[in-house]
C-alpha cells in the first residue's frame, strides 16, 4: 500500500542522512545503478519500493513458521537446546554482552539447529520452476518441454532416508562440520538454488537467528500438556506446510546473559520480560523481536 511505501522510503532517507559521505555513495550507486542484466532497462523506485515490501511480507508468514517449528524442536530436544543456549551465552560474554552483526555467523550450532529445523519441517513443501528450454534427462530418454511446469518436491527431498538417515529425527550435527559437506547437491532445498532461489533468504535467516538469540539467551522452551507429538499437518490446497497448532511452555533459564544489542545501558527489552509461561507461536516472537532486528547496521 501506499502508507507501507512511504514508511519504507522514511526509513531510507532518514538512515541516508545519518550515513558518512563513503557510505552514501555506495547506497546512491545502489539506488541509481538499478540496471537489470540487459544493462538498458533501470528500476524506477517504486519497483525498488516494492521489492523491500516483500522481504517484510512475502517473508513474514514462512519466516514465522520456522520460528514456530525452531521452538518446538529444541522444547522436545532439551540437550540440544543447552548446547545452543552455551553457545549463545559464551559468544555474547566474549563481546562484553553485545550482539552485532560480526557475532551471528560465530554461532555454528544456531545456523545448524535452523537448518535441520528447515530440512524437517520447511515451510515450503514443493517449489515449482518453468522450463526456458528444451531438456533431455540424461539417457533416460525424457524431454522436458519449453515451457513445462516443474514441480520440485522439497518435502520428500528432506526426508528421503536414502539421503537423511533416520529423517524423522531431529539431529542438528547433520550440517556441522564434517558432515555438511557430505550432504548430496540438490537435496536440501530450503530456499531453492541457483539464480532464481528465494530473494530474500538471508535476511529470513537473519533474523531468525536474532530471534533464537534473544529468546533462548534467556528462556528455555519444554513440552506442555497441550505439546502434541508428532505433530499433526492439516491437509490444504497452498504448498505451505500446515499443522493444527504448536503449542509449547516457556520457562524462565536459571543461567540467562545480559544482551545488548547495540543499545547502550539496556540489558534487555520489554519483548523479553513479557515472555512468560504461556504458549509460543512463532508469528508472536517475531512480532516482538522484529524491531530489535532493525537497530542492527550493516545487516
Amino acid at each position: 500500500s501506499g502508507e507501507i511505501s512511504k514508511s519504507i522510503k522514511d526509513i531510507d532517507d532518514a538512515s541516508f542522512r545519518k550515513e558518512t559521505d563513503d557510505e552514501k555513495t555506495l547506497n546512491q550507486n545502489a539506488l541509481t545503478d538499478t540496471t537489470t542484466y540487459d544493462g538498458k532497462t533501470k528500476l524506477d523506485e517504486n519497483e525498488i519500493l516494492a521489492q523491500c515490501v516483500l522481504f517484510f511480507s512475502v517473508g513474514f508468514e514462512t519466516s514465522s513458521q520456522l520460528l514456530a517449528y525452531c521452538t518446538y524442536c529444541l522444547a522436545l530436544n532439551p540437550d540440544c537446546q543447552e548446547t545452543l543456549h552455551d553457545e549463545i551465552v559464551e559468544t555474547i560474554n566474549s563481546n562484553q554482552g553485545e550482539l552485532n552483526y560480526n557475532m551471528v555467523p560465530k554461532m555454528i550450532y544456531l545456523d545448524a539447529i535452523i537448518s535441520e529445523t528447515l530440512r524437517l519441517y520447511n515451510p515450503v513443501l514443493r517449489m515449482e520452476r518453468q522450463a526456458s528450454e528444451n531438456y533431455t534427462l540424461g539417457s533416460t530418454g525424457i524431454t522436458i518441454e519449453k515451457g513445462m511446469i516443474v514441480g520440485i518436491p522439497v518435502w520428500a527431498l528432506h526426508h528421503d532416508p536414502q539421503y537423511y538417515p533416520e529423517p524423522d529425527l531431529f539431529k542438528p550435527e547433520r550440517f556441522l562440520a564434517g558432515n555438511r559437506e557430505r550432504l548430496v547437491p540438490y537435496t536440501y532445498l530450503p530456499f531453492g538454488t541457483g539464480p532464481r532461489n528465494c530473494i530474500g533468504a538471508r535476511f529470513a535467516l537473519l533474523e531468525t537467528k536474532i530471534a533464537l538469540i534473544k529468546v533462548v539467551s534467556k528462556y528455555r522452551f519444554v513440552e506442555s500438556k497441550t505439546t502434541k507429538i508428532p505433530l499433526r499437518f492439516l491437509p490444504v490446497g497452498r504448498p505451505l506446510l500446515r499443522c493444527e497448532h504448536i503449542a509449547i511452555g516457556v520457562k524462565k533459564s536459571l543461567n540467562s546473559v545480559a544482551l545488548r544489542i547495540n543499545k547502550k545501558n539496556k540489558s534487555s527489552s520489554k519483548a523479553n520480560q513479557a515472555l512468560g509461561p504461556f504458549l509460543v507461536l512463532g508469528a508472536i516472537v517475531l512480532h516482538l523481536l522484529v524491531q530489535e532486528l532493525l537497530v542492527i547496521p550493516k545487516i
